[in-house]
């Protein structure tokens, strides 16, 4: 199961996003829903958020696991 802050990577074209948050739907494949936000939305023009299903998301970094610097 994702978790809010983790960097995901969408199957069908590439786009890097940030689960902003993960909500139970009884009607989705795996019970949940994610709402994720665009990874460069702090860059003008490239904002966005939308709800969508888990299946279509590959798990790239644990929200916890990110080093800066």
């Amino acid at each position: 199961m994702f978790q809010v802050g983790d960097l995901i990577r969408q199957k069908s074209n590439g786009t890097l996003w940030i689960v902003f948050k993960v909500e139970e739907c009884e009607t989705a494949p795996k019970g949940y829903t994610v709402t994720v936000r665009y990874a460069n939305w702090m860059h003008y023009g490239r904002g966005g958020s939308r709800i969508d299903y888990p299946d279509y998301y590959t798990l790239i970094q644990r929200a916890g696991r990110r080093h800066f610097g």
